[in-house]
């Protein structure tokens, strides 16, 4: 059973490896403290890694029952995600006055994937990771094509 006491949610949170890691980090960003050059660039190293082996990782856990299973709802949270979400938003920016380079770079970060971090979140919370990781799939595959449509038709249509 989880617990949702302020407690345990507090507890948890602190647990959460992204959190660790930001706290880690503060002191070092807050004071300008540098890294060594040789963790600097084995750091780059790992960073550069990170996105494929993720992929890869929840690519092994997505078993075809579970996305069976959360298909529909992976199908749809992935469509609002990669379909409507860029078009409202872009058509919002395009109303508020933004133009060029702005509205390209907004359209791309609104209609970007789903952060592979969210099956890290999902899974550290107890949640559905399954179904994030369902997503995390269909919202990666989906960017290929939507993300050329629409600079495609912002180009087309003169906006950026």
């Amino acid at each position: 059973m989880i617990k949702s006491d302020p407690w345990s949610i507090f507890k948890s949170v602190l647990s959460n490896p992204l959190i660790i890691s930001v706290i880690a980090a503060a002191p070092f960003a807050y004071f300008k403290i540098g890294l060594p050059g040789w963790l600097e660039t084995s750091g780059n190293y790992l960073a550069q890694m990170t996105l494929p082996l993720a992929l890869i990782c929840i690519g092994g856990t997505l078993s075809l029952a579970a996305l069976r299973k959360s298909g529909d709802l992976a199908l749809s949270a992935s469509l609002v995600k990669m379909v409507g979400m860029p078009l409202l938003s872009t058509l919002g920016a395009w109303l508020c006055g933004f133009r060029g380079a702005e509205l390209g770079i907004l359209f791309l970060y609104f209609g970007s994937p789903t952060a592979a971090a969210s099956f890290v979140m999902a899974r550290a919370a107890n949640g559905n990771h399954e179904l994030a990781a369902a997503i995390i799939v269909i919202t990666t595959l989906l960017a290929a094509i939507t993300t050329n449509i629409g600079i495609f038709v912002l180009q087309w249509g003169g906006w950026i």
